[in-house]
């Protein structure tokens, strides 16, 4: 692999587009009239063009080309994370513009000066980002934390010298000789058509489901299965055909087909007022709805109602009639019209997120951020769970693994960022260990609830003993043991989190008490 460091070379508007959509994207990801021209604009479409050190020049004109107040920035590429067969290359030796399809082992041998990746890249490629205006960094640098979460030290930095204009036609930029016998020939670039709205759908809702594990043990191993596409196909039928939409499963129930029309309305529509109309019209009309489902139109009344404000009673009593009325006919019936009816009273994640109603179970809380992740993507996830620490970079991953299957490309990543902690699944067990205990009475504190109604303090003696006066005298120190009654836990957690609770929960407080 080469040893020369490589760079996109953009400006800090589409830098922040990048993390606020977890990707490191082409011009195809951004909305309507927000990308601002850079390099990219003059290479093939779905192609990340990577610039050496040595040949910075250009790009970086570009890159201010729409405005000479953009912040520039070199975004440094960890080059040897990506994994390729073949690439495309510029080398000096060929006309501007003009790029070779080589082989891994012969991008090793030459000076090659552009490299044409496949967009997009996940986030933990980016080495480090260099910007030209020193003086804003540390207002940059802000911004993105607030908005992003914590980066590591000296991610950002600046680096005159990067910024400086060269002339690229100077003899050491000349190709070196291939070391093989390959032959290297020019050829066109093939656009690619990318679509990225299943994908931002999918990370949307991969991070708020991740929050959602806050709520049990049965949250945690429905992320798990979510995540690597394992649900049992027998198991929670819902949120199987969220799934069967986003990977693409075979699946042809009338269930499925019902998923389907929904978010062909709804996935990646900005406008809320557009979604109430386009999903009444899709329920009052029964010819297009597949039969099981054609009885919806009674629900669109109700819903209609709920858009032009006049249902007379409150939420908590129409979601319990529509839980009873459902669940009396079929268990589980009920909750693609919980779904439904989410979308017409909360308009945001965040206050999706805080509803709280008896009723509902944690598969329900579960499903909620599945189906509001999907419909709201990457961009509208609250500030307080973008933050959560190694979540941004795992999700990005996954997205990034996601769309080179869904549009092959002849690339692969390394191994990517730690799977984030589910804190049921590592925190909440049995144990002895007194750093471990102090931790579960620290984190009893913080979500406010008395210890004893949930730890259990177990003395386990090693060998004899006798009461004395009484005093209980072991021959052998003896072992003390925390239980914590789990179900107990979620139950408080769902009333501590949602309904007492005015703030989303902070997971990254509540990691940093539990690893203490």
């Amino acid at each position: 692999m080469t040893s020369k460091r490589w760079f996109i070379v953009t400006n800090i508007d589409n830098l922040r587009f990048f993390y606020d959509c977890g990707l490191v994207v082409d011009s195809q990801a951004f909305p309507a009239n927000s990308y601002m021209h850079d390099m990219q604009a003059e290479r093939p479409k779905g192609f990340l063009p990577c610039f050496s050190i040595d040949n910075l020049t250009e790009a970086l004109k570009a890159a201010k080309s729409e405005d000479e107040n953009l912040i520039t920035c070199l975004v440094e590429i960890e080059l040897k994370n990506v994994k390729f067969e073949r690439v495309y290359v510029q080398t000096c030796q060929r006309k501007k513009g003009e790029f070779e399809n080589i082989s891994a082992e012969l991008f090793a041998t030459i000076d090659a000066v552009e490299v044409l990746l496949p967009a997009p890249l996940p986030l933990n490629c980016i080495k480090n980002i260099f910007l030209s205006d020193a003086k804003k960094q540390k207002t940059i640098v802000d911004d993105f934390t607030s908005a992003f979460g914590e980066f590591p030290p000296k991610f950002f930095s600046n680096n005159a010298k990067l910024f400086k204009e060269k002339d690229s036609s100077k003899e050491d930029l000349l190709n070196k000789v291939p070391q093989n016998d390959e032959k290297v020939q020019s050829t066109n670039v093939p656009e690619r058509e990318i679509d990225y709205t299943k994908t931002f759908a999918y990370g949307g809702a991969l991070t708020l489901s991740f929050y959602q594990t806050k709520n049990g043990r049965l949250s945690c191993g429905l992320f798990e299965a979510f995540a690597n596409n394992a649900l049992d196909k027998n198991e929670y039928s819902h949120l199987n055909q969220l799934i069967s939409w986003i990977f693409n499963n075979p699946n042809e129930s009338e269930l499925s087909v019902f998923y389907s029309l929904i978010f062909s309305l709804i996935v990646g529509e900005d406008d809320l007022g557009t979604v109430h109309y386009d999903l009444l019209k899709l329920f009052e009309n029964k010819e297009k709805l597949p039969p099981a489902f054609a009885h919806v139109s009674g629900l669109a009344v109700r819903l209609r109602q709920l858009v032009e404000r006049t249902y007379e009673d409150d939420l908590d009593v129409y979601f319990s009639k529509l839980i009873d009325a459902y669940e009396a006919k079929e268990k589980g019936s009920s909750k693609i019209y919980l779904l439904i009816s989410m979308i017409f009273i909360r308009d945001h994640s965040e206050t999706m997120l805080k509803f709280y109603h008896e009723q509902f179970t944690e598969e329900d809380y579960f499903l909620l951020a599945v189906f509001f992740g999907l419909i709201q993507g990457m961009s509208k996830i609250p500030l307080e769970i973008r933050k959560i620490d190694g979540l941004r970079d795992w999700v990005s991953f996954k997205m990034a693994e996601f769309i080179h299957c869904s549009h092959p490309s002849s690339i692969t990543f390394e191994k990517g960022p730690s799977f984030p902690v589910l804190i049921h699944n590592k925190f909440f067990k049995k144990t002895s260990a007194p750093k471990k205990q102090d931790a579960l009475q620290a984190f009893c504190s913080f979500i406010g609830i008395e210890e004893q109604e949930i730890i259990t303090w177990i003395l386990t003696p090693k060998d004899e003993y006798k009461v004395k006066s009484g005093n209980i005298i072991f021959s052998k120190r003896p072992s003390l043991y925390a239980d914590i009654d789990n179900d107990r836990l979620e139950n408080l957690i769902l009333v501590k989190t949602i309904k007492e609770s005015e703030n989303l929960f902070d997971l990254n407080n509540a990691l940093n008490i539990l690893k203490a």
